[in-house]
């Protein structure tokens, strides 16, 4: 599928590489959006993807279509150790390869999980190979059960989010969809494959993006929140989490005004007033381009509904049983922000934004993503919006399932609009396994304490939080790896991979975009404060 480059014997390069430079990331950059439409292009011929999801531009296209390309780029690896092949702008500039050597320190991490990838991806069956692909695409049965595929899938998909979380990408995406749905189907897809306009436009739009410049946050009124408790004091890291875990108490000056900021965003979402809302809320965009696309939200995500009704089955037990899942929020009398006939998605909406500030107290590290020097805003938002998720997820589901959300109110499955019951049954399948997680950890570190092992290994929902704020490849990560060889790494990557995935579907609603802009605005104030 990709232009054909000259192989690289093994050890070719090992001469010359004191003098190697790391590559430019813009042109990085470049090069995998070339791989990415080749890779679309071919996935549209094997019939992996068709206009219709092309155009349609779901959240989840956003990870299936990055993953698939690094999916056929393993496929195509002919080094020892695994490289990339970088196309070449003419035939007469010398060929190019991505290493470890002069990798951008920005891709690095992601180098190092695809590369870890290459081996096991080639060593499949042709028959496996091809489940990989479907896997990735979402067009498994619910009942398929491949342990050696679904990790190498979740792997894959992981570095895709990462890859769709960082604006460079979200800003060039809707071009390589379009490029995709202009070569003619069953055409050979790569350079020079036949193209022409295609009626269908890919109706993909970027993220609002933080303002260039924002002082810190100061919110127009300050009303009390009946029932509102501020958080206790928290802890901010005394360096870099990947390299020093360890935390430092902030003093009590810092601590006032952390508490004070994270306080104020909780009380500004709710301040920020919209005009009435309609059903129109849980369509993905408001386009009349958008296509109606055979692989729906219910269709794509079967089998994630799947496993969502497996969990509720095994949450529904565990409550008959007496094991349930502490309440995050107590019904309350206090009239509420939203009006009684407001659309069941600006609760979860309003949840889920009153979280942020929760989850960025209990997260100090976050603050560093939110922070001006950051360059990557797009990344602190979804990771902010990614550790919402896991809060609500695991404070605010009640044991019959239903959401308690803001100012004591209540939603139940059978409340919600059927289009939107796919993404609550998520939502609380996430907190179950959450919750799974932890009594695993307490489980084995009941045994490893009789058994008189004083280093505990990190714990799984731990690990969970530092993919969704590091990326998987995390150095801390692969460190706890080596030491702990069954430390369930890949149960850690499919629970956040999960977080992310609803994330983004739930970015992609109207109702979320249409307040994404301001939620920005306050949270770079926010990263403003904790300065």
């Amino acid at each position: 599928m990709f232009a054909q480059h000259p192989h690289h014997k093994q050890g070719e390069d090992h001469k010359s590489r004191s003098n190697i430079s790391v590559l430019p990331e813009k042109y990085i950059q470049d090069c995998f959006h070339v791989y990415l439409k080749n890779s679309l292009r071919h996935a549209k011929v094997e019939r992996l993807l068709d206009d219709d999801v092309l155009a349609s531009a779901e959240g989840d296209l956003m990870i299936t279509a990055p993953a698939l390309c690094l999916y056929f780029t393993a496929l195509n690896c002919t080094t020892t150790p695994p490289s990339v092949p970088l196309p070449r702008s003419s035939k007469s500039k010398p060929p190019r390869l991505l290493s470890y050597e002069n990798c951008p320190p920005s891709f690095a991490g992601f180098l190092r999980v695809w590369a870890n990838a290459v081996a096991r991806i080639q060593g499949l069956t042709l028959q496996d190979q091809e489940e990989l692909a479907r896997e990735i695409c979402g067009l498994q049965p619910p009942q398929y059960d491949a342990s050696a595929v679904n990790e190498l899938a979740a792997e894959l998909c992981a570095v895709a989010i990462e890859i769709s979380q960082r604006r460079s990408f979200q800003e060039r995406f809707a071009s390589d969809l379009q490029a995709a749905l202009n070569v003619k189907g069953g055409e050979k897809a790569g350079h020079g494959a036949p193209t022409s306009p295609n009626p269908l436009r890919a109706s993909f739009v970027p993220p609002p993006t933080y303002a260039g410049s924002i002082t810190p946050f100061k919110p127009h009124r300050t009303p009390s929140l009946p029932g509102y408790t501020p958080s206790p004091t928290t802890t901010v890291p005394s360096g870099d989490a990947a390299s020093t875990p360890a935390r430092s108490p902030l003093k009590a000056s810092q601590s006032l005004r952390h508490s004070r900021a994270t306080r104020d965003l909780k009380v500004s979402i709710h301040d920020i007033r919209l005009p009435p809302q309609t059903a129109g809320l849980l369509s993905p965009l408001d386009s009349a381009n958008t296509p109606t696309s055979p692989y729906s939200y219910s269709h794509s995500h079967s089998r994630s509904t799947s496993q969502s009704q497996s969990h509720n089955t095994h949450h529904s037990r565990s409550a008959q049983s007496g094991h349930r899942r502490p309440r995050g929020r107590s019904p309350s009398p206090a009239p509420s922000i939203l009006n009684d006939d407001a659309p069941a998605i600006e609760f979860i909406r309003e949840t889920l934004y009153a979280s942020l500030g929760d989850a960025l107290e209990r997260q100090p590290s976050l603050r560093r993503l939110l922070r001006s020097g950051n360059t990557d805003k797009a990344r602190a938002y979804f990771a902010s919006v990614a550790f919402a998720v896991l809060e609500v997820a695991r404070t605010a589901i009640a044991p019959d399932g239903a959401v308690e959300g803001v100012l004591g109110q209540r939603l139940t499955l059978a409340e919600c609009p059927r289009d939107l019951r796919p993404l609550m049954a998520e939502l609380d399948a996430i907190g179950a396994r959450a919750q799974e997680m932890e009594e695993e950890d307490t489980r084995r570190a009941m045994k490893m304490a009789q058994r008189g092992v004083r280093e505990m290994p990190i714990a799984q929902l731990d690990r969970v939080k530092m993919i969704l704020e590091e990326g998987i490849g995390y150095t801390e990560g692969l460190r706890d790896i080596k030491r702990d060889p069954n430390c369930n790494y890949a149960q850690a990557i499919s629970l956040a991979n999960r977080i992310n995935a609803l994330s983004l579907r739930m970015t992609e609603l109207k109702a979320f975009r249409e307040k994404q802009e301001v939620v920005f605005e306050v949270l770079a104030g926010v990263g403003a404060s904790f300065r």
